[in-house]
């Protein structure tokens, strides 16, 4: 099991830094074209290659007695796939017709993502409340709040669940895909960067900067794209 670490760990790493380099040159780019649809091709298969091999690094690190870690990184690559896996999917529910075909599926895999993601989340942060390491403790609090904040999800994907409705794929998929961003650059800056930063910034009261920063400029990101294509729509409706 050891000696296969370093070459999945090697994977992990470059398809996750390939992948962040493609994300902002989707993010960039022209969208809705062949090459936008090519490269997210790309990026998909880049994400799943990371969240996979991270499914290994896990298997190994249980091997190897580290459970805890290697259930904390089984929740990060849980929190990555979900966001990936919708923003794609979502595409398929753009008419009536493969609405009737997808939906329902769909719904079943945004479910089981939610729920495993929700009761984690719990799980997380009452094993946080009682753990005796401050710092970890913080950091499970802060996870387990993440995946509880999934609950709105798994109440809209119950109700989706009753009905046919029309969905709005387009905002679904630029919130997905910006989250699944948001994972990754939030993994590059704590288990990459952070190794060549200085310790002033790793071991010092900054040190959460590099867990929240993805997600603040990530959010703002986000709202900005998702506004600016609904104003895109409502100009098209007059």
């Amino acid at each position: 099991m050891t000696t296969l670490f370093t070459p999945f760990l090697v994977l992990h790493i470059a398809a996750g830094f390939i992948a962040l380099v493609l994300f902002w040159v989707q993010a960039a780019g022209r969208k809705a074209g062949p090459r936008h649809r090519l490269l997210g091709q790309y990026y998909q298969r880049l994400m799943w290659t990371v969240v996979l091999s991270a499914v290994v690094l896990c298997v190994i690190r249980i091997a190897q007695g580290n459970i805890v870690g290697a259930l904390f990184l089984m929740f990060l690559a849980l929190i990555t796939a979900k966001p990936l896996w919708i923003g794609t999917k979502v595409l398929g529910l753009r008419t009536k017709s493969q609405r009737a075909t997808n939906l329902a599926w769909y719904n079943k895999v945004a479910l089981a993502f939610n729920l495993v993601i929700v009761i984690t989340g719990g799980a997380m942060l009452m094993y946080g409340l009682k753990s005796t390491s401050q710092s970890f403790a913080v950091l499970m609090m802060i996870f387990g709040g993440l995946g509880l904040s999934n609950t709105p999800d798994l109440i809209a994907t119950l109700k989706s669940m009753r009905s046919e409705a029309a969905v709005d794929w387009m905002k679904e998929h630029i919130v997905s895909m910006g989250t699944s961003g948001i994972a990754a650059h939030t993994a590059f800056l704590v288990f990459g960067a952070s190794r060549i930063l200085p310790s002033a910034v790793t071991q010092s009261s900054w040190s959460f900067i590099p867990w929240v920063a993805p997600s603040v400029v990530g959010v703002i990101l986000i709202r900005r794209a998702v506004l600016k294509y609904q104003s895109k729509q409502n100009i098209k409706a007059v």
